[in-house]
């Protein structure tokens, strides 16, 4: 998740949400917030191997 800036929000806050409005099999169980936007390809596809490097880094560290 990438938050707008002065706007705060928790893990906790944002799965009580999902859970009130969706199927229970459907709510993340895992909640990431990130500090920059999802790195994109030219045309705006995301790029998943960048991001699994990224949350890799960021979750050893």
């Amino acid at each position: 998740i990438l938050l707008r800036e002065g706007h705060t929000l928790t893990g906790d806050e944002l799965r009580t949400h999902c859970a009130a409005i969706m199927a229970r099999h459907k709510a993340p169980r895992y909640v990431w917030f990130l500090d920059a936007p999802i790195p994109r390809n030219a045309s705006g596809k995301f790029l998943k191997r960048a991001l699994r490097e990224s949350l890799k880094v960021e979750h050893a560290g």
